[in-house]
């Protein structure tokens, strides 16, 4: 029985961390967001040559690394060896953490260190085995219940339901597409959600897909929206007065200005009270 959605809405994730003031997923982007009292991660997977389950955004490591290579055929030891730090530019133009030993991790260590959070995993890579391990490592660390994994791949995500049912999923990019179709034009009956969230960016192609009509429509199915990527508190708390059930964002301190509204803090220390 999963409890990823037994908190409170709205849920608010902090995407690759708190990736605005620390290298993107990484331990002190984690770190630094769960700090700020912010219960969701973000995240995203590749699978080593090796078969490590290894978190990190983009397939090649040039944009946080500066190196060239594919983290599919790399080997665990040396992902190791990059520095994330390298990658990370602030806003005065500086390199605050190349050469500070910050490094690349495997999906164990985040979960690991935070056993009391839930975590969006997004699968970046169809690939068979990389859902197997995946399976196993939250099998081991008896976390299935605090994880819904995510893929815009829906072959990737299809495949997910089978090994694991019951483990709650966002939607692959054809399924969504499909939910918000629907719901523009009013053609639900005998339609059932193949998902839990439905995790979508406010456009696409000049189409905004955050309307009333879609988020209302997936209520009606027992399905929540969540947003990204939302780096603007005013807009953030648009979508929330209009339904929206999750925000994700690059910015802790977006996520912090949502969570002073008096209602959300008091749900907030209500679930901390419960859960320490």
């Amino acid at each position: 029985m999963t409890r990823f959605f037994s908190p409170h809405t709205p849920r608010l994730f902090a995407h690759r961390g708190d990736n605005i003031r620390w290298p993107e997923n990484t331990l002190p982007a984690f770190q630094a967001a769960v700090d700020r009292g912010v219960f969701y991660l973000e995240l995203d997977v590749w699978l080593s040559r090796d078969e490590r389950v290894v978190v990190h955004h983009d397939r090649s490591t040039a944009r946080t690394c500066g190196k060239r290579w594919k983290i599919p055929r790399l080997r665990f030891a040396d992902i190791r060896r990059l520095d994330p730090g390298r990658g990370f530019i602030n806003y005065q133009g500086e390199r605050p953490f190349q050469g500070q030993g910050i490094r690349i991790p495997a999906l164990e260590e985040v979960l690991d260190a935070f056993p009391q959070v839930f975590f969006t995993v997004e699968i970046k890579q169809d690939s068979s085995r990389l859902r197997q391990r995946i399976l196993e490592i939250l099998r081991s660390r008896e976390c299935l219940d605090r994880v819904l994994l995510a893929s815009h791949r829906d072959r990737v995500i299809r495949g997910l339901r089978r090994m694991e049912p019951g483990l709650p999923t966002n939607f692959g990019y054809k399924e969504a597409k499909e939910l918000i179709q629907r719901a523009w034009n009013g053609n639900l009956s005998r339609y059932k959600p193949p998902g839990d969230a439905l995790q979508i960016p406010p456009a696409s192609r000049g189409k905004n897909l955050v309307t009333s009509d879609v988020i209302r429509a997936a209520h009606n199915l027992g399905v929540e929206v969540h947003v990204w990527t939302v780096n603007d508190a005013n807009y953030a708390r648009s979508l929330l007065e209009i339904g929206v059930d999750g925000i994700m964002s690059d910015d802790t301190e977006v996520l912090v200005n949502l969570k002073e509204n008096k209602k959300i803090k008091e749900l907030d220390k209500d679930f901390t009270d419960k859960n320490n």
